[in-house]
């Protein structure tokens, strides 16, 4: 590949924080589900993601892409806002 032409973009590593509507247990629709969705910007902390992307000018991909397995997935309870006060 002809790498003269400059560079390829690339992103990170970083963590990406994760916003969405405030957690309040309601009986009915969530009004800020919006939020939840995407579509508005969040107000309540939700997590982050740490990623890293690279480039590369290929004809066919190195590797096939794997699923992650659930052992590299680390899931933290939620606790109630009360138990912070």
């Amino acid at each position: 590949m002809d790498d003269s032409l400059g560079f390829l973009p690339t992103f990170g590593p970083c963590f990406v924080n994760l916003y969405g509507s405030p957690r309040e247990f309601t009986a009915f629709n969530d009004p800020h589900e919006a939020l939840n969705l995407g579509k508005g910007e969040g107000v309540a902390y939700r997590g982050r993601v740490l990623v890293e992307l690279t480039t590369k000018l290929a004809d066919k991909p190195e590797q096939k892409t794997e699923d992650i397995s659930s052992d590299d997935q680390l899931v933290v309870e939620v606790r109630g806002r009360k138990e912070f006060k």
